[in-house]
């Protein structure tokens, strides 16, 4: 990736559809012709309540996790 970046050349074609491939992404993204996808969220109150937790301060995003984590983990 960087000697491509540094160089200016893109990759072959065969290489650009191996890491379209790999990133989940098209060519056209690859190469910056389209813009990315954004990922769809989670749907519902869950959406809504990840929504909002993404908006909170870094420390408490974590505590959140801890308790999801847990449990998810003991279910």
């Amino acid at each position: 990736m960087s000697y491509w970046k540094r160089s200016g050349k893109p990759p072959r074609s065969k290489v650009l559809m191996d890491m379209a491939r790999v990133l989940g992404v098209s060519v056209e993204e690859v190469l910056g012709l389209k813009a990315p996808r954004k990922a769809a969220s989670p749907a519902g109150r869950l959406g809504r309540t990840f929504e909002a937790v993404a908006k909170l301060p870094r420390r408490k995003q974590l505590k959140i996790l801890e308790v999801v984590d847990a449990l998810v983990n003991n279910a």
